[in-house]
C-alpha cells in the first residue's frame, strides 16, 4: 500500500514537472511575441512622429505621471514638435 502511494506520488510530481516546464515555455512565448509587438509599434510610432516630437511627447507624457502636472516649458515644446510634424506632412502632400 505505501509503495503504490509513493509510486503515485511520483507520478504526480512527473506529471507536475511536465506541466510547469511546459506553462513556462508557453509564457516564454508570449513574452517574445509581447516583445516584438511591442518594438514593431515603437518603430512605426518612431517613423510616424519623428525623433523630436517623440521626445517632446516622452517627456510630457513622464512629467505627467510623475507629477500630474505639466510645466508650462514641456507642454510648449510638445505644441512645438506637433504643429512642426503637421507643417512637414502638410508641405510633402502639396508638394506630391
Amino acid at each position: 500500500m505505501e509503495d503504490n502511494l509513493q509510486n503515485e506520488l511520483e507520478k504526480l510530481q512527473k506529471e507536475n514537472d511536465a506541466l510547469r516546464a511546459k506553462v513556462d515555455r508557453a509564457n516564454e512565448k508570449a513574452q517574445r511575441k509581447q516583445e516584438r509587438t511591442k518594438k514593431t509599434l515603437s518603430w512605426t510610432w518612431k517613423l510616424f512622429t519623428g525623433a523630436s516630437l517623440n521626445k517632446n511627447f516622452n517627456n510630457w507624457f513622464t512629467e505627467f505621471h510623475t507629477e500630474r502636472k505639466v510645466s508650462p516649458d514641456t507642454s510648449a515644446n510638445l505644441l512645438t514638435s506637433l504643429v512642426q510634424r503637421f507643417v512637414r506632412v502638410r508641405l510633402l502632400s502639396v508638394i506630391l
